[in-house]
């Protein structure tokens, strides 16, 4: 179902159409609220699937600064914020998709609760990577996780390790890392960091490695989430991701494989398949852990 948003009259005729779900109605009146407010109008897009809501806002507009939308105090400008910060917070999953003409917003709100399995093996042109994390299935308490997607013309990488283990609350700040990396996926890492910090700051502190993959590859080192390529071994960092001043080490890279690894795990060469990560998995110390491997076909 799509429908047109320019004024506030539309945004109330078409939230009344959703009042069997308060959350549904709230993104709808926040989101139509951005379009009118700050753009030059654009379209919500609805969709009812077997296991979730997806819904996508279209808006005409020239541009979107991440920074001053999301970081209260970024500017002199007000920012966006209090409707697209509430947004992210309470949808399942998000993106935010910046265009030359205007920007795309897509929500999704799962209707069961979504096993998160933190386990993969991927394949992209000339890239393959593979990632193994003890306990595997996330929602049982891990706090380790991480990802690897194809995003236009470059890839995106991260490792995490949520500071405590064996609890909920681990498991939860865990997939709420995973949901802001891949939200602000389409921006620049450079751009997105501070945003993805001020977010994800006030709940459990995380160590990461995170980074983006074009000619090169470019990551940023929080705590003792550590990398292995060509036989050097990062050292562990003072900076903790999620507090309030990040302190940012950062590394430019040869396009060449590369190891990310957790505290606990002992690693001194680079795994080169997915069924080697489980003998090394089973031999860590007693605390969640996981690898992630970037293998480059040369």
């Amino acid at each position: 179902m799509i429908y047109k948003i320019k004024t506030k009259e539309d945004i109330s005729s078409i939230s009344s159409l959703f009042s069997f779900d308060k959350k549904l109605a709230l993104i709808i009146r926040e989101a139509g609220l951005n379009i009118v407010k700050h753009t030059q109008g654009g379209k919500f897009v609805f969709y009812s699937l077997k296991d979730k809501y997806k819904l996508i806002f279209i808006d005409k507009s020239y541009g979107f600064d991440i920074k001053k939308a999301f970081i209260k105090g970024f500017s002199s400008t007000k920012t966006l914020g209090i409707g697209l910060n509430l947004l992210v917070n309470i949808v399942d999953y998000f993106e935010i998709i910046p265009k030359k003409d205007g920007t795309t917003f897509i929500f999704e709100i799962y209707k069961i609760e979504k096993k998160e399995y933190c386990l993969f093996n991927k394949k992209f042109n000339n890239m393959e990577a593979f990632l193994k994390t003890d306990p595997y299935l996330s929602i049982t308490t891990s706090g380790d996780c991480g990802i690897f997607e194809k995003v236009g013309k470059k890839n995106i990488f991260a490792l995490w390790d949520i500071e405590g283990h064996g609890s909920k609350e681990v498991y939860k700040n865990s997939l709420k890392l995973k949901k802001l990396i891949l939200g602000f996926k389409y921006f620049e890492l450079k751009d997105s960091i501070d945003v993805i910090n001020y977010l994800f700051c006030g709940t459990k502190r995380a160590s990461l490695i995170i980074g983006e993959i074009k000619k090169d590859i470019f990551l940023y080192q929080f705590g003792n989430i550590k990398f292995l390529q060509k036989g050097f071994i990062s050292p562990s960092v003072k900076g903790i991701f999620g507090m309030s001043i990040l302190e940012k080490k950062e590394y430019n890279l040869e396009l060449d494989t590369i190891a990310l690894f957790s505290d606990g795990i002992k690693l001194t060469k680079i795994p080169s398949s997915y069924d080697e990560l489980s003998q090394i998995i089973k031999n860590k110390e007693l605390d969640d852990a996981s690898i992630l491997v970037i293998k480059v076909k040369k």
